[in-house]
């Protein structure tokens, strides 16, 4: 039931990207604009379906609302296509990357990728033992995450658009990354009673 929604969404990232580059200077640009811009509306999601149209309209309606969503960006995207001839990227090799080091990066990104995942479930897991599994936790836990990344996509965009990203630059930021998460994880607690007072603020069918 799954599988092919999420098949189709893994689709349009190397769509658009492939859309919108006409060399490889412009890829790194394209893609980290994408990115940040295709999950902070994800967070925008999160947070509207978790503390607002379910709560109010039920499940049923919410999925309704995604569904429409999607119809109108597909729509959209149509009447884009017909205003604008699309074009095939050319992407010269004169600037590819060598096929080895993009190799090694791949390697990276996917280690990345699964830390990201290990992070979440650990700690949706955290929350579920110390806030219960409520809607309003899970969406906190969610929305937490996906503000961070938009943060730090939009951060990062900037600031490789002014310097030169080297391996050391990759290096730092998943080794901050570890020290950042293993002084949370360490301190169970403290992360419990700052997370329940969010959920209290931010419940807005929470009594009074």
């Amino acid at each position: 039931m799954l599988f092919l929604p999420t098949f189709l969404m893994g689709g349009t990232l190397p769509v658009l990207v492939r859309g919108l580059t006409r060399n490889w200077v412009e890829l790194g640009q394209r893609l980290a604009r994408l990115y940040w811009v295709n999950t902070a509306g994800a967070c925008f999601g999160t947070i509207a379906a978790g503390f607002f149209f379910l709560p109010m309209v039920g499940l049923r309606r919410t999925l309704e609302i995604a569904v429409a969503l999607n119809l109108f960006a597909g729509v959209f995207a149509l009447c884009l296509s017909h205003r604008k001839q699309a074009f095939v990227p050319a992407l010269g090799s004169e600037s590819r990357p060598e096929r080895q080091d993009s190799r090694l990066r791949l390697v990276c990104l996917a280690l990345v990728g699964a830390s990201a995942m290990a992070y979440e479930i650990g700690w949706t897991r955290l929350l579920a033992t110390q806030l219960g599994s409520s809607t309003y936790a899970f969406t906190l836990m969610l929305a937490t995450f996906l503000v961070g990344i938009v943060l730090g996509g939009v951060a990062f965009d900037w600031w490789t658009r002014r310097h030169t990203a080297r391996r050391i630059t990759i290096a730092l930021t998943q080794t901050l990354t570890a020290l950042a998460s293993h002084a949370w994880s360490s301190f169970p607690e403290c992360l419990s009673c700052c997370l329940q007072s969010c959920v209290q603020r931010t419940n807005p069918f929470a009594a009074c």
